[in-house]
Protein backbone atom coordinates (compact mmCIF):
# COMPACT_ATOMS: atom_id res chain seq x y z
CA UNK A 1 0.00 0.00 0.00
CA UNK A 2 1.21 3.47 -0.83
CA UNK A 3 0.51 4.86 2.65
CA UNK A 4 2.74 2.34 4.43
CA UNK A 5 6.43 2.63 5.12
CA UNK A 6 8.80 -0.07 6.31
CA UNK A 7 11.25 0.72 9.10
CA UNK A 8 14.05 -1.24 10.77
CA UNK A 9 13.73 -1.22 14.56
CA UNK A 10 16.38 -2.22 17.12
CA UNK A 11 14.87 -4.10 20.10
CA UNK A 12 16.33 -5.15 23.43
CA UNK A 13 16.42 -8.87 22.68
CA UNK A 14 19.45 -11.22 22.51
CA UNK A 15 19.15 -11.65 18.75
CA UNK A 16 21.31 -10.19 15.98
CA UNK A 17 20.05 -7.58 13.58
CA UNK A 18 16.96 -5.42 13.49
CA UNK A 19 13.25 -6.14 12.92
CA UNK A 20 11.09 -4.78 10.10
CA UNK A 21 7.78 -3.09 10.93
CA UNK A 22 5.17 -1.10 9.04
CA UNK A 23 4.57 2.56 9.88
CA UNK A 24 1.75 4.89 8.86
CA UNK A 25 4.21 7.67 8.01
CA UNK A 26 7.95 7.95 7.37
CA UNK A 27 9.86 7.70 10.67
CA UNK A 28 13.35 9.20 10.75
CA UNK A 29 16.23 7.19 12.16
CA UNK A 30 16.54 7.72 15.91
CA UNK A 31 12.79 7.78 16.62
CA UNK A 32 11.73 5.85 19.75
CA UNK A 33 8.71 3.64 19.08
CA UNK A 34 6.56 0.98 20.72
CA UNK A 35 6.09 -2.23 18.73
CA UNK A 36 4.53 -5.67 19.27
CA UNK A 37 7.04 -8.49 19.66
CA UNK A 38 5.34 -11.83 20.18
CA UNK A 39 2.99 -11.42 23.15
CA UNK A 40 4.95 -8.43 24.46
CA UNK A 41 5.00 -4.73 23.68
CA UNK A 42 8.58 -3.46 23.51
CA UNK A 43 10.30 -0.13 23.11
CA UNK A 44 12.68 0.19 20.18
CA UNK A 45 14.62 2.72 18.18
CA UNK A 46 14.22 3.15 14.44
CA UNK A 47 17.59 2.73 12.72
CA UNK A 48 16.46 3.42 9.16
CA UNK A 49 14.15 2.49 6.32
CA UNK A 50 13.29 -1.19 5.92
CA UNK A 51 13.85 -3.41 2.93
CA UNK A 52 10.99 -3.23 0.45
CA UNK A 53 11.03 -6.87 -0.63
CA UNK A 54 8.84 -9.43 1.12
CA UNK A 55 5.14 -9.75 1.86
CA UNK A 56 3.90 -6.71 3.80
CA UNK A 57 0.95 -8.76 5.11
CA UNK A 58 3.37 -10.71 7.30
CA UNK A 59 4.72 -7.58 8.97
CA UNK A 60 3.41 -6.07 12.20
CA UNK A 61 2.76 -2.38 12.60
CA UNK A 62 4.41 0.18 14.84
CA UNK A 63 2.04 0.80 17.75
CA UNK A 64 3.12 4.33 18.63
CA UNK A 65 5.82 6.96 18.48
CA UNK A 66 6.71 7.36 22.14
CA UNK A 67 8.22 10.81 22.59
CA UNK A 68 7.82 14.38 21.54
CA UNK A 69 11.60 14.66 21.75
CA UNK A 70 13.50 14.93 18.48
CA UNK A 71 15.00 11.75 17.03
CA UNK A 72 18.32 10.59 18.43
CA UNK A 73 21.18 12.21 16.48
CA UNK A 74 23.05 10.55 13.64
CA UNK A 75 26.38 10.46 15.52
CA UNK A 76 24.71 8.58 18.40
CA UNK A 77 23.33 6.00 15.98
CA UNK A 78 26.79 5.70 14.44
CA UNK A 79 28.23 5.10 17.93
CA UNK A 80 25.86 2.24 18.80
CA UNK A 81 26.43 0.63 15.40
CA UNK A 82 30.18 0.80 15.98
CA UNK A 83 29.86 -0.77 19.44
CA UNK A 84 27.67 -3.56 18.09
CA UNK A 85 30.17 -4.37 15.34
CA UNK A 86 33.41 -3.91 17.28
CA UNK A 87 32.32 -5.76 20.42
CA UNK A 88 30.12 -8.32 18.60
CA UNK A 89 26.95 -7.48 20.51
CA UNK A 90 23.31 -7.48 19.32
CA UNK A 91 22.49 -3.98 18.10
CA UNK A 92 19.23 -3.88 20.07
CA UNK A 93 20.97 -4.63 23.35
CA UNK A 94 23.60 -1.99 22.61
CA UNK A 95 20.84 0.57 22.02
CA UNK A 96 19.17 -0.41 25.31
CA UNK A 97 22.47 -0.15 27.19
CA UNK A 98 23.15 3.29 25.73
CA UNK A 99 19.73 4.66 26.72
CA UNK A 100 18.65 5.72 30.23
CA UNK A 101 16.55 3.08 31.99
CA UNK A 102 13.44 5.25 31.74
CA UNK A 103 13.63 5.12 27.93
CA UNK A 104 13.80 1.32 27.77
CA UNK A 105 10.09 0.88 28.54
CA UNK A 106 7.36 1.15 25.93
CA UNK A 107 5.80 4.19 27.57
CA UNK A 108 6.02 7.96 27.05
CA UNK A 109 8.22 9.87 29.48
CA UNK A 110 8.01 13.28 31.11
CA UNK A 111 11.17 15.28 31.65
CA UNK A 112 11.76 17.17 34.87
CA UNK A 113 12.55 20.88 34.71
CA UNK A 114 16.33 21.18 35.11
CA UNK A 115 16.66 24.92 34.55
CA UNK A 116 18.57 26.92 37.18
CA UNK A 117 16.94 29.14 39.82
CA UNK A 118 17.23 32.77 40.80
CA UNK A 119 15.40 34.97 43.29
CA UNK A 120 12.03 36.15 42.02
CA UNK A 121 10.70 39.66 42.56
CA UNK A 122 8.98 38.43 45.73
CA UNK A 123 12.18 36.74 46.87
CA UNK A 124 14.15 39.95 46.41
CA UNK A 125 11.82 41.63 48.93
CA UNK A 126 11.91 38.76 51.43
CA UNK A 127 14.23 38.62 54.42
CA UNK A 128 17.24 36.32 53.87
CA UNK A 129 17.85 33.49 56.36
CA UNK A 130 19.41 34.43 59.69
CA UNK A 131 23.17 34.70 59.90
CA UNK A 132 23.36 31.70 62.22
CA UNK A 133 22.01 29.49 59.40
CA UNK A 134 25.25 29.90 57.48
CA UNK A 135 24.62 27.40 54.67
CA UNK A 136 21.07 28.62 54.01
CA UNK A 137 22.16 32.24 54.03
CA UNK A 138 25.08 31.52 51.66
CA UNK A 139 22.70 29.78 49.25
CA UNK A 140 20.19 32.65 49.40
CA UNK A 141 22.84 35.30 48.76
CA UNK A 142 24.24 33.29 45.84
CA UNK A 143 20.74 33.11 44.31
CA UNK A 144 20.45 36.86 44.74
CA UNK A 145 23.60 37.36 42.66
CA UNK A 146 22.41 35.33 39.68
CA UNK A 147 21.07 32.00 38.39
CA UNK A 148 22.27 28.92 40.25
CA UNK A 149 22.16 25.30 39.08
CA UNK A 150 21.18 22.45 41.39
CA UNK A 151 24.77 21.22 41.50
CA UNK A 152 26.11 24.65 42.43
CA UNK A 153 23.43 24.93 45.12
CA UNK A 154 24.39 21.56 46.59
CA UNK A 155 27.99 22.72 46.79
CA UNK A 156 26.83 25.56 49.07
CA UNK A 157 24.27 23.74 51.22
CA UNK A 158 23.80 20.07 51.99
CA UNK A 159 19.99 20.42 52.09
CA UNK A 160 19.87 22.43 48.87
CA UNK A 161 17.20 20.30 47.16
CA UNK A 162 14.77 20.73 50.05
CA UNK A 163 15.50 24.44 50.40
CA UNK A 164 15.07 25.09 46.68
CA UNK A 165 11.76 23.22 46.62
CA UNK A 166 10.43 25.09 49.67
CA UNK A 167 11.54 28.51 48.44
CA UNK A 168 10.15 27.87 44.97
CA UNK A 169 6.82 26.77 46.46
CA UNK A 170 6.76 30.00 48.50
CA UNK A 171 7.21 32.03 45.32
CA UNK A 172 10.68 33.30 46.25
CA UNK A 173 12.45 31.54 43.37
CA UNK A 174 11.86 31.32 39.64
CA UNK A 175 13.31 29.18 36.88
CA UNK A 176 15.32 30.87 34.15
CA UNK A 177 16.72 29.91 30.77
CA UNK A 178 20.46 30.54 30.84
CA UNK A 179 22.78 30.74 27.87
CA UNK A 180 25.80 29.02 29.42
CA UNK A 181 28.01 30.23 26.58
CA UNK A 182 28.16 33.61 28.26
CA UNK A 183 28.01 32.38 31.85
CA UNK A 184 30.55 33.80 34.32
CA UNK A 185 33.55 31.71 35.38
CA UNK A 186 35.26 31.95 38.77
CA UNK A 187 38.97 32.73 38.78
CA UNK A 188 41.35 29.80 39.16
CA UNK A 189 44.78 29.56 40.79
CA UNK A 190 47.94 30.67 39.06
CA UNK A 191 49.21 27.99 36.71
CA UNK A 192 52.56 26.31 37.00
CA UNK A 193 54.87 26.40 34.00
CA UNK A 194 54.05 22.77 33.19
CA UNK A 195 50.29 23.40 33.35
CA UNK A 196 50.58 26.47 31.12
CA UNK A 197 52.67 24.52 28.62
CA UNK A 198 50.13 21.68 28.52
CA UNK A 199 47.29 24.12 27.84
CA UNK A 200 49.27 25.89 25.14
CA UNK A 201 50.08 22.65 23.32
CA UNK A 202 46.50 21.37 23.34
CA UNK A 203 45.11 24.79 22.41
CA UNK A 204 47.10 25.19 19.20
CA UNK A 205 45.72 21.97 17.69
CA UNK A 206 42.63 22.10 15.53
CA UNK A 207 40.41 19.06 15.09
CA UNK A 208 41.06 15.67 16.66
CA UNK A 209 44.11 15.10 18.81
CA UNK A 210 44.71 12.60 21.62
CA UNK A 211 46.79 13.57 24.67
CA UNK A 212 48.11 11.68 27.67
CA UNK A 213 48.34 14.08 30.62
CA UNK A 214 50.89 12.17 32.71
CA UNK A 215 51.06 13.91 36.08
CA UNK A 216 52.04 12.88 39.58
CA UNK A 217 49.40 13.00 42.30
CA UNK A 218 48.70 16.63 43.19
CA UNK A 219 50.31 18.01 40.04
CA UNK A 220 47.16 19.90 39.03
CA UNK A 221 45.64 17.75 36.30
CA UNK A 222 42.13 18.82 37.32
CA UNK A 223 43.07 22.49 36.94
CA UNK A 224 44.21 21.74 33.38
CA UNK A 225 40.83 20.09 32.75
CA UNK A 226 39.01 23.15 34.11
CA UNK A 227 40.95 25.56 31.90
CA UNK A 228 40.32 23.41 28.82
CA UNK A 229 36.62 23.26 29.65
CA UNK A 230 36.52 27.02 30.18
CA UNK A 231 37.92 27.52 26.68
CA UNK A 232 35.48 24.98 25.24
CA UNK A 233 32.47 26.65 26.87
CA UNK A 234 33.59 30.05 25.61
CA UNK A 235 33.46 28.60 22.09
CA UNK A 236 29.86 27.52 22.64
CA UNK A 237 30.64 23.82 22.82
CA UNK A 238 30.08 21.12 25.45
CA UNK A 239 32.57 19.11 27.50
CA UNK A 240 32.30 15.39 28.30
CA UNK A 241 34.23 14.31 31.41
CA UNK A 242 34.48 10.61 32.31
CA UNK A 243 35.51 9.48 35.79
CA UNK A 244 36.00 5.89 36.95
CA UNK A 245 34.04 5.76 40.21
CA UNK A 246 30.69 7.10 41.38
CA UNK A 247 32.38 8.05 44.68
CA UNK A 248 34.39 10.72 42.84
CA UNK A 249 31.31 12.40 41.38
CA UNK A 250 30.21 14.62 44.33
CA UNK A 251 33.77 15.84 44.91
CA UNK A 252 34.32 16.68 41.25
CA UNK A 253 30.85 18.19 40.82
CA UNK A 254 31.46 20.53 43.75
CA UNK A 255 34.71 21.72 42.23
CA UNK A 256 33.22 22.18 38.77
CA UNK A 257 30.13 23.92 40.16
CA UNK A 258 32.32 26.35 42.11
CA UNK A 259 34.30 27.21 38.96
CA UNK A 260 31.24 27.37 36.65
CA UNK A 261 28.41 28.47 39.00
CA UNK A 262 25.95 29.45 36.25
CA UNK A 263 26.75 26.66 33.79
CA UNK A 264 24.31 23.72 33.99
CA UNK A 265 26.10 20.45 34.77
CA UNK A 266 24.71 17.03 33.90
CA UNK A 267 25.82 14.23 36.22
CA UNK A 268 25.36 10.68 34.92
CA UNK A 269 26.08 7.66 37.10
CA UNK A 270 24.38 4.60 38.61
CA UNK A 271 23.56 6.39 41.87
CA UNK A 272 20.85 8.52 40.24
CA UNK A 273 17.18 7.67 40.11
CA UNK A 274 15.77 6.83 36.69
CA UNK A 275 14.12 10.25 36.49
CA UNK A 276 17.27 12.13 37.50
CA UNK A 277 19.40 10.30 34.97
CA UNK A 278 16.85 10.86 32.21
CA UNK A 279 16.68 14.58 32.98
CA UNK A 280 20.48 14.96 32.95
CA UNK A 281 20.76 12.87 29.78
CA UNK A 282 18.13 14.97 28.01
CA UNK A 283 19.81 18.23 29.11
CA UNK A 284 23.05 17.05 27.53
CA UNK A 285 21.27 15.94 24.35
CA UNK A 286 19.36 19.21 23.93
CA UNK A 287 22.45 21.31 24.66
CA UNK A 288 21.16 22.76 27.94
CA UNK A 289 24.07 21.31 29.93
CA UNK A 290 27.47 22.74 29.14
CA UNK A 291 29.39 20.07 31.07
CA UNK A 292 28.57 16.37 31.32
CA UNK A 293 30.32 14.41 34.09
CA UNK A 294 29.78 10.71 34.57
CA UNK A 295 31.04 7.18 34.89
CA UNK A 296 31.45 4.78 31.98
CA UNK A 297 27.79 4.86 30.86
CA UNK A 298 28.12 8.59 30.21
CA UNK A 299 30.20 7.82 27.13
CA UNK A 300 26.92 7.03 25.33
CA UNK A 301 25.36 10.42 26.10
CA UNK A 302 24.31 12.28 22.93
CA UNK A 303 25.74 15.80 22.90
CA UNK A 304 24.46 18.64 20.78
CA UNK A 305 27.82 20.44 20.44
CA UNK A 306 30.67 18.25 21.67
CA UNK A 307 33.88 20.26 22.03
CA UNK A 308 36.26 18.19 24.18
CA UNK A 309 36.44 14.77 25.85
CA UNK A 310 38.35 14.22 29.11
CA UNK A 311 38.98 10.82 30.72
CA UNK A 312 40.30 11.15 34.27
CA UNK A 313 42.27 8.21 35.74
CA UNK A 314 42.27 6.59 32.30
CA UNK A 315 44.08 3.51 33.63
CA UNK A 316 41.22 2.53 35.96
CA UNK A 317 39.57 -0.82 35.32
CA UNK A 318 36.15 0.62 36.15
CA UNK A 319 35.94 2.03 32.62
CA UNK A 320 35.60 -1.54 31.34
CA UNK A 321 32.07 -2.98 31.37
CA UNK A 322 32.41 -6.65 32.33
CA UNK A 323 28.88 -8.00 31.88
CA UNK A 324 25.98 -7.54 29.49
CA UNK A 325 27.18 -5.50 26.53
CA UNK A 326 30.93 -5.38 27.10
CA UNK A 327 32.87 -2.25 26.15
CA UNK A 328 35.72 -0.01 27.29
CA UNK A 329 34.53 3.56 27.91
CA UNK A 330 38.03 5.02 27.55
CA UNK A 331 38.45 3.58 24.08
CA UNK A 332 34.95 4.66 23.07
CA UNK A 333 35.72 8.17 24.34
CA UNK A 334 38.72 8.32 22.01
CA UNK A 335 36.58 7.00 19.15
CA UNK A 336 33.89 9.62 19.80
CA UNK A 337 36.44 12.43 19.90
CA UNK A 338 37.94 11.22 16.62
CA UNK A 339 34.57 11.10 14.88
CA UNK A 340 33.61 14.52 16.24
CA UNK A 341 36.97 16.06 15.34
CA UNK A 342 37.69 17.32 18.87
CA UNK A 343 40.59 16.78 21.32
CA UNK A 344 40.55 14.01 23.92
CA UNK A 345 42.69 14.19 27.07
CA UNK A 346 43.53 11.05 29.07
CA UNK A 347 44.77 11.90 32.55
CA UNK A 348 46.65 9.61 34.93
CA UNK A 349 49.48 9.39 37.43
CA UNK A 350 49.90 5.71 36.48
CA UNK A 351 48.98 5.36 32.78
CA UNK A 352 47.89 2.04 31.34
CA UNK A 353 50.30 0.07 29.18
CA UNK A 354 47.93 0.43 26.22
CA UNK A 355 48.03 4.21 26.46
CA UNK A 356 51.81 4.31 26.93
CA UNK A 357 52.21 2.13 23.84
CA UNK A 358 50.06 4.51 21.81
CA UNK A 359 52.25 7.39 22.98
CA UNK A 360 55.38 5.51 21.88
CA UNK A 361 53.82 4.67 18.51
CA UNK A 362 52.93 8.32 17.91
CA UNK A 363 49.15 7.93 18.04
CA UNK A 364 48.86 9.94 21.27
CA UNK A 365 50.92 12.94 22.40
CA UNK A 366 52.52 13.11 25.84
CA UNK A 367 52.23 15.98 28.32
CA UNK A 368 54.07 15.71 31.65
CA UNK A 369 53.32 17.32 35.00
CA UNK A 370 56.33 16.11 36.94
CA UNK A 371 55.91 18.18 40.11
CA UNK A 372 53.12 19.01 42.51
CA UNK A 373 51.23 22.20 41.80
CA UNK A 374 51.95 23.68 45.25
CA UNK A 375 55.59 24.13 46.19
CA UNK A 376 54.85 23.31 49.84
CA UNK A 377 53.33 19.96 48.93
CA UNK A 378 55.57 16.93 49.09
CA UNK A 379 54.92 13.33 48.19
CA UNK A 380 54.73 11.17 51.33
CA UNK A 381 57.58 8.87 52.28
CA UNK A 382 56.85 5.25 51.39
CA UNK A 383 58.22 2.21 53.23
CA UNK A 384 57.91 -1.26 51.76
CA UNK A 385 58.00 -3.96 54.45
CA UNK A 386 59.06 -7.53 53.71
CA UNK A 387 56.73 -9.54 55.93
CA UNK A 388 57.51 -12.97 54.55
CA UNK A 389 59.51 -13.93 57.67
CA UNK A 390 57.56 -11.89 60.18
CA UNK A 391 54.86 -13.07 62.53
CA UNK A 392 51.70 -11.19 61.66
CA UNK A 393 48.87 -10.25 63.96
CA UNK A 394 45.64 -10.60 61.96
CA UNK A 395 47.56 -9.79 58.79
CA UNK A 396 49.30 -6.74 60.30
CA UNK A 397 53.06 -6.57 60.83
CA UNK A 398 54.55 -5.47 64.15
CA UNK A 399 56.00 -2.35 62.47
CA UNK A 400 52.59 -1.39 61.08
CA UNK A 401 50.89 -1.84 64.45
CA UNK A 402 53.57 0.19 66.25
CA UNK A 403 53.23 2.99 63.66
CA UNK A 404 49.48 3.09 64.31
CA UNK A 405 50.07 3.20 68.08
CA UNK A 406 52.56 6.06 67.70
CA UNK A 407 50.06 8.02 65.61
CA UNK A 408 47.44 7.44 68.32
CA UNK A 409 49.80 8.81 70.99
CA UNK A 410 50.39 11.95 68.87
CA UNK A 411 46.65 12.45 68.46
CA UNK A 412 46.80 11.83 64.71
CA UNK A 413 44.42 9.99 62.41
CA UNK A 414 45.44 6.87 60.50
CA UNK A 415 43.99 5.29 57.36
CA UNK A 416 44.27 1.54 56.81
CA UNK A 417 43.28 0.30 53.36
CA UNK A 418 42.09 -3.29 52.92
CA UNK A 419 41.08 -4.56 49.49
CA UNK A 420 38.36 -6.95 50.68
CA UNK A 421 35.02 -6.43 52.38
CA UNK A 422 33.54 -8.73 54.98
CA UNK A 423 35.32 -10.64 57.75
CA UNK A 424 37.29 -13.05 55.59
CA UNK A 425 37.26 -13.84 51.86
CA UNK A 426 36.39 -17.49 52.47
CA UNK A 427 35.84 -20.12 55.16
CA UNK A 428 37.49 -23.51 54.75
CA UNK A 429 37.64 -26.98 56.25
CA UNK A 430 41.08 -28.04 57.46
CA UNK A 431 40.25 -31.75 57.17
CA UNK A 432 38.99 -32.16 53.59
CA UNK A 433 39.85 -28.82 51.98
CA UNK A 434 36.27 -27.68 51.34
CA UNK A 435 35.86 -23.92 50.88
CA UNK A 436 32.78 -21.71 50.71
CA UNK A 437 32.00 -21.47 47.01
CA UNK A 438 28.93 -19.87 45.48
CA UNK A 439 26.60 -22.45 43.96
CA UNK A 440 25.25 -19.85 41.50
CA UNK A 441 28.39 -18.36 39.94
CA UNK A 442 31.25 -20.47 41.40
CA UNK A 443 33.02 -17.48 42.99
CA UNK A 444 34.01 -17.68 46.66
CA UNK A 445 31.46 -16.61 49.26
CA UNK A 446 32.72 -14.04 51.76
CA UNK A 447 32.15 -14.46 55.49
CA UNK A 448 30.25 -11.58 57.12
CA UNK A 449 30.65 -12.54 60.77
CA UNK A 450 28.35 -9.97 62.38
CA UNK A 451 25.48 -11.06 60.15
CA UNK A 452 26.40 -14.76 60.38
CA UNK A 453 26.05 -14.88 56.61
CA UNK A 454 28.08 -15.88 53.58
CA UNK A 455 27.74 -13.36 50.76
CA UNK A 456 28.81 -13.62 47.13
CA UNK A 457 30.15 -10.23 46.07
CA UNK A 458 29.78 -11.20 42.40
CA UNK A 459 26.15 -12.33 42.02
CA UNK A 460 24.70 -11.21 45.37
CA UNK A 461 23.74 -14.67 46.68
CA UNK A 462 23.39 -14.97 50.48
CA UNK A 463 23.55 -18.13 52.62
CA UNK A 464 23.77 -18.83 56.37
CA UNK A 465 27.15 -19.91 57.72
CA UNK A 466 27.12 -23.74 57.86
CA UNK A 467 27.50 -25.36 61.29
CA UNK A 468 29.71 -28.08 59.81
CA UNK A 469 31.58 -28.90 56.62
CA UNK A 470 29.03 -29.94 53.94
CA UNK A 471 31.49 -32.54 52.60
CA UNK A 472 32.96 -34.28 55.67
CA UNK A 473 30.95 -33.00 58.65
CA UNK A 474 33.92 -31.35 60.41
CA UNK A 475 32.61 -28.63 62.74
CA UNK A 476 35.93 -26.78 62.88
CA UNK A 477 35.57 -24.37 59.95
CA UNK A 478 38.14 -21.57 59.83
CA UNK A 479 38.03 -18.09 58.28
CA UNK A 480 40.86 -17.67 55.78
CA UNK A 481 42.23 -14.24 54.92
CA UNK A 482 41.35 -10.79 56.17
CA UNK A 483 38.55 -8.40 55.25
CA UNK A 484 37.56 -5.01 56.57
CA UNK A 485 35.41 -6.41 59.41
CA UNK A 486 38.25 -8.61 60.69
CA UNK A 487 40.81 -5.79 60.54
CA UNK A 488 38.33 -3.51 62.34
CA UNK A 489 38.15 -5.95 65.26
CA UNK A 490 41.92 -6.49 65.25
CA UNK A 491 42.74 -2.77 65.34
CA UNK A 492 40.39 -2.19 68.27
CA UNK A 493 42.35 -4.85 70.16
CA UNK A 494 45.88 -4.00 68.97
CA UNK A 495 45.62 -0.21 69.39
CA UNK A 496 43.96 0.24 72.80
CA UNK A 497 41.83 3.33 73.18
CA UNK A 498 41.61 4.02 69.46
CA UNK A 499 38.20 4.71 67.94
CA UNK A 500 38.07 2.50 64.86
CA UNK A 501 35.64 3.41 62.08
CA UNK A 502 35.09 1.07 59.16
CA UNK A 503 34.07 2.66 55.86
CA UNK A 504 32.95 0.28 53.12
CA UNK A 505 29.90 -0.57 51.06
CA UNK A 506 28.49 -3.21 53.40
CA UNK A 507 25.20 -2.46 55.19
CA UNK A 508 26.95 -2.71 58.57
CA UNK A 509 29.70 -0.27 57.56
CA UNK A 510 29.69 3.07 59.39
Amino acid sequence: MSNEWRVEVALDVPLPGTFTYLADSPLPAGTRVAVPFGPRRLAGVVLGAGAQEGDANKLKRVDAVLDELPPLPADWLELVRFVAGYYHAPIGQVVATALPTALRDAAPVRLADARPWRLSAAGSLAEPPAARAKAQRALWLALAEGPLTREAARALAGQASRLLANWEAAGWLERVDVDWRGAPVAAGPELTAAQADALAQIGVREGFSAWLLFGVTGSGKTEVYLRLIEKTLAEGRQALVLIPEINLTPQLLSRFAARFPATPLAALHSGLSDGERLSAWADAWRGRAGIVIGTRLAVFTPLARLGIVIVDEEHDGSFKQQDGVRYHARDLAVWRAHRAGVPVVLGSATPSLETLYKVESGRYRLLRLAERAHASARLPAVRVLDVRRQKLAEGLSEAAVETLRAAKRRGELSLVFINRRGFSPVIACGDCGWSSGCRHCHAKMVLHLKERRLRCHHCGAVEPVPHACPDCGNVDLSPVGHGTQRIEEALARLVPGARVVRIDRDPTGR
